[in-house]
Parts: C-alpha cells; sequence; structure tokens
C-alpha cells in the first residue's frame, strides 16, 4: 500500500511509545463549495508583536482557482489590519506555481515559499511565528513546515525593523475568519479546500515547532501532546472534537476558563472527519484523473461528464481491504472497483475493461466487469440513487486476489449469482492473477454526468446523503455503513502499522 509520498504520509499509530505523544482523532473538512469558514471578532486586541499560528493540513483542491486561505483578519482595503496565510494560486498574487504557502499583511507578501505543497495523500504541518521585538532581524518571522524551518523563498520581505511592518493585523480586535478572506478590494471572498486538524494561535509568544510535534524514529514528523501553553487573549485551539459545534475552542480539555469560540458558516457535523495525520486515510486523487474528471467534497466525491476516471491516493497489493460508495447520479454508467497504473484515465468505463475489476453501472442493469472479460449480469436492475455499492478486496494472497462486489449487503460472484461471502472467501466476484499493485477507482462513461460518493472509512455519511451505520473494522477503525466484512480493513495507515 503506497501512498504518493510516505514520509508526509502521516504518522498511522504513533506507535513508538513517546511519552507525549497525541493521536489526533479528527480533523475538519472545508470545502469550497460549501462556501465553509468559522469567523470571530475579538472584543479587544491582543499582542501585535509575538504570536505563534500552527496547524496541520492536507490539500484537496491542488489546482485552485483563488487562494486558499486558511487563517485571515480582513480589516477594509485599505486598513493595516490585514493578515493572511493560505495557499497560493499564481494567478492571483502573480508568483511562482500553484500551492506555495503565502503569508500577507495588507498588501504585502511577508513570505512565498519556492516550495509547493500540492501532495493530496500527504498531512502537512505548519508554525509560522512572529517575534517583531527580538534583537536579531531574521529570527522576526518563521515558517516551519514539518517541524523543519524554510530558509529559501521566492518572495520575503527584508527582517529588519525599518522594512518588516511592525503590525499585521493578527490578534486585533479585527474580524478573525478560518477558511475565509475578502480579496484587498474587500468586494469578494476566497475559501479553503482542505482538511485541518488542531489549529492554535498563540497570542502573545512566539514559539518553535517543537511545542506541537516532535519526529518519530522512522524519522516522521508527528503531533506531541498540548500542554503547558499560555493562548493569551485571542488564543484558542480548535480541534473539531464536538461535531456539532465545529468551532469550540479547546484551550483546555474541559474547555475551563477562556474560550474563544467561532462560529461556522457551510460546516455541518458531516465535515468532521477521521482523516488525521495519525491516521492518513485514502481519497481520490486529484493529480491522477482524466480531464473531463473533478474530485470535490474532500476528494471524496466523483464528478465527471465525460469518459474517463480517477484512481486513489493508495495503491495496495497485500491484505484484506473494504470500501463502500453511493450512487447520487448516473448518466451512461460508470464503474466503481479496482484497477492497476496502467488503466487509461480517459476510458469509456462501459467499452474499455482493461485492467478493470468491479461494478459497471448503467441506466438499465448493473453488471460485474472483470478485466477485458465479457461482462456478466450482477442484478436484474440498475442500481438505484444512493444504494451503497460495496468493495471487500482480499489481496491476501498478492498473486491471486479475491474481490467481492456487493449492493446493499448483498454480494455477487462471477456469473450473477448474489452467494459472494467475503467473509469466508467464497464465490467471489472475480479472481485476479499477476501480483500487481491495485487501487480504488470510478470511471465514467459518454457524456451524461455521473457523480458518486466514497467513503474509505473516515466518513461515514457520505456528504451528508445518509445516515452513518457506524460499523467499524476489527481493528476499531472506520465509520461504515454496512457490517465490515469479516478480517477487511479500512483503507487508512493505522491499519499498515506503519509508523
Amino acid at each position: 500500500m503506497v501512498f504518493q509520498n510516505n514520509v508526509l504520509a502521516g504518522a498511522s499509530n504513533v506507535s513508538d511509545g513517546l511519552p507525549d505523544q497525541h493521536l489526533l482523532n479528527q480533523s475538519i473538512r472545508f470545502h469550497v463549495n460549501d462556501t465553509a469558514y468559522m469567523q470571530r471578532t475579538p472584543s479587544s486586541a491582543g499582542s501585535s508583536t509575538a504570536f505563534t499560528i500552527s496547524f496541520w493540513f492536507k490539500v484537496t483542491d491542488v489546482v485552485p482557482t483563488t487562494i486558499n486561505s486558511f487563517v485571515s483578519v480582513d480589516a477594509g482595503s485599505s486598513s493595516a489590519q490585514r493578515f493572511r496565510i493560505s495557499l497560493n494560486d499564481s494567478s492571483v498574487s502573480g508568483v511562482g506555481s500553484d500551492m506555495q504557502i503565502l503569508i500577507t499583511a495588507h498588501t504585502t507578501n511577508l513570505m512565498v515559499t519556492k516550495q509547493i505543497f500540492r501532495d493530496p495523500a500527504a498531512w502537512y504541518h505548519l508554525v509560522y511565528s512572529w517575534d517583531y521585538s527580538n534583537s536579531v532581524a531574521n529570527e522576526r518571522q518563521r515558517l516551519y513546515i514539518n517541524g523543519q524551518r524554510i530558509t529559501d523563498f521566492e518572495t520575503s520581505v527584508a527582517s529588519g525593523s525599518g522594512t518588516l511592518p511592525s503590525a499585521v493585523g493578527w490578534n486585533t480586535a479585527a474580524e478573525t475568519s478560518i477558511g475565509r478572506a475578502e480579496t484587498l478590494s474587500g468586494t469578494g471572498v476566497y475559501y479553503l479546500d482542505a482538511y485541518v486538524a488542531e489549529l492554535i494561535n498563540i497570542d502573545g509568544t512566539s514559539l518553535n515547532p517543537e511545542s506541537f510535534g516532535e519526529t518519530n524514529s522512522s524519522g516522521i514528523w508527528i503531533p506531541k501532546k498540548i500542554s503547558g501553553l499560555t493562548y493569551g487573549i485571542n488564543g484558542f485551539r480548535l480541534t473539531g472534537q464536538n461535531a456539532s459545534y465545529l468551532g469550540y475552542d479547546y484551550q483546555t480539555s474541559d474547555r475551563s476558563g477562556t474560550t474563544n469560540d467561532f462560529t461556522p458558516h457551510g460546516l455541518d457535523a458531516h465535515d468532521q472527519v477521521t482523516d488525521t495525520p495519525t491516521n492518513n486515510f485514502a481519497v481520490l486523487n486529484p493529480l491522477d484523473k482524466g480531464s473531463n474528471t473533478t474530485p470535490a467534497d474532500g476528494n471524496l466525491e466523483f464528478t465527471s461528464s465525460g469518459d474517463g476516471g480517477v484512481r486513489s491516493t493508495v495503491f495496495f497489493n497485500a491484505d484484506k481491504y473494504y470500501i463502500e460508495a453511493i450512487v447520487g447520479t448516473y448518466g451512461s454508467g460508470f464503474t466503481f472497483g479496482i484497477s492497476n497504473a496502467d488503466r487509461s484515465l480517459s476510458a469509456d468505463a462501459g467499452l474499455d475493461l482493461a485492467d478493470f475489476y468491479g461494478w459497471y453501472i448503467n441506466p438499465t442493469q448493473n453488471w460485474v466487469a472483470s478485466g477485458s472479460n465479457p461482462w456478466n449480469t450482477g442484478s436484474n436492475s440498475a442500481s438505484a440513487s444512493l444504494d451503497v455499492l460495496q468493495m471487500a478486496i482480499d489481496a491476501s494472497d498478492p498473486s491471486s486476489i479475491k474481490l467481492f462486489a456487493g449492493i446493499n449487503n448483498t454480494y455477487y460472484n462471477s456469473s450473477g449469482g448474489s452467494d459472494g461471502n467475503p467473509s469466508t472467501g467464497a464465490n467471489p466476484t472475480a479472481t485476479i492473477t499477476g501480483g500487481e499493485e491495485w487501487s480504488i477507482g470510478f470511471w465514467n462513461r459518454d457524456s451524461a454526468a455521473s457523480n458518486i460518493f466514497v467513503n474509505f472509512g473516515q466518513e461515514g455519511t457520505f456528504g451528508g446523503n445518509k445516515t452513518a451505520g457506524g460499523n467499524s473494522d476489527a481493528n476499531g477503525v472506520g465509520n461504515f455503513f454496512h457490517n465490515v466484512p469479516s478480517g477487511f480493513k479500512a483503507l487508512c495507515t493505522k491499519n499498515l502499522g506503519s509508523e
């Protein structure tokens, strides 16, 4: 099972036995189409000379049409009280490539990284530390990614006191947003498309990343327990642990003392997901898709308006995995199953079945597809909207993989009969030989649009379209609609046992 970037993919179990290891149980999904954000206006100003912002993020829109804003203060186009940390779209700021970290104050780019951050399989940790009163000029603003200080920038304001602005707008008594920023003219807004976990603001203290993370024995930067921090007047800690109010400030676990809550907008309970830096789930890969295909909603929604498809961020050739999807809409037909890296991303779902195994569903009938073999009838009627499609993949013997394709907890054999049983291994839908690496894939047929929601275990409502079933795998991982067949697992790093 291979993520796009193993070092950045997440810490999975964080099972080093480190005394201050910190398992994050949830993140918050921000989806630009939902205009999702949080907002708060402080009643008084905090420190403008020292602060630290720390958060973990996993990108979803890797080619944004606007800035992806993580945090911002917007106090009017003519005010110096403007501040923003975002992912940059080059057409907006006019510098470099997409997905650079961009830190701005009013109209000045304080920092623009040369590095780009567009791996949809990776969790990144960002720390920005502001210390304007520091006697060492180069220490007055510092940026860290995954515990490493960034020192080589495409743009960086000189750190001398004569050029670095003395105030950047953060911690002021002005409208503060998470996941949203206004344009400089104040006539438009930018929204965020990403997962965010453990968002912390320290008002009054400039800290290094070791206050929030540490390196495990595998050399991976992981979260550590948050303790002993003084948050200050406008400090906060947004963990997303209350699904009914994702903007709760948990400076302490029991919410004792100061709480600087944010008001959520466009965020629902199902935007609390279990995809985190300490258990990184597979998603659909926006870097591995056809031109007619658009992953959305945290890369858990497949939408396509023509021939073509998308694969998951994870390839596997061992163990047993379970995945669910629901049908939103479909036109001429679509496929849901497993494919290898050779399958064309522009393939027609109904005519080109090479290197694909699983469901082919069109408006009149469900079919079982088995590589380039002729289709076999899977059931007598087309899958209805919001039916739960299932894939149970037994790759415990990589040279002879058993695939079980189901609908609403009925699994079909290779001839269309309904006696498949993934728990016992009897009567698989397809048996695949060859020992290749495989991924989960969706393909569309022709120009009629298809819309499908997938759950690798991180979000059981399929974007709010179903009531979550609350079924986990044998390791206690995941939230699935149906019972997980015996021995099968959610597709995530925790089930790899990696560290």
